[in-house]
């Protein structure tokens, strides 16, 4: 048995929900094309002698604008208007991981989850992603486990979901 805890903030939750969202197929199409758009103007531009009108680079630098600035803005805006009105998410949340699966734990909370009831575990650059659905994942940050014990809830979890 693993025991874990940790008291999440806005920051924590933000870049968590970041890593589980920017994973999608629709995130990574807009993130591309908010980047692409713009190197295509440009090099029509330059290379082609083609002149784009007011509107069209409005348009692009409004598609860029929002995907890198202001859709985080607004996503950090209402993690932390959410956890400003929902007590039971500013406290400290715990984690046991078992070879029966994993309960999440709190004040107000107690959920366990079988590893068959886990669609997906990831690794990322700062979590380790207990996906429940698609776009649904329980978080820890990845500095708490150790590599023993992350191969330790993988075995766990690759028995349990055969």
């Amino acid at each position: 048995m693993i025991e874990k805890s940790f008291h999440p903030s806005a920051k924590l939750f933000f870049r968590a929900s970041r890593e589980i969202v920017g994973g999608t197929i629709q995130v990574k199409i807009l993130n591309t094309l908010a980047i692409v758009l713009p190197i295509g103007a440009a090099s029509l531009s330059i290379f082609c002698g083609i002149q784009l009108s007011g509107a069209v680079w409005g348009g692009i630098a409004g598609l860029s604008i929002y995907t890198f600035f202001c859709s985080p803005l607004f996503e950090y805006l209402s993690i932390k208007r959410n956890l400003a009105s929902n007590p039971s998410s500013n406290q400290t949340l715990g984690y046991t991981f078992s070879k029966h699966g994993l309960r999440n734990f709190g004040n107000g909370i107690d959920v366990n989850l079988e590893w068959k009831n886990i669609t997906k575990i990831k690794k990322t650059r700062h979590f380790v992603l207990f996906f429940i659905s698609r776009n649904v994942a329980y978080f820890i940050p990845k500095e708490m486990l150790s590599p023993t014990e992350l191969e330790e809830i993988h075995q766990w979890y690759s028995v349990q979901s055969d």
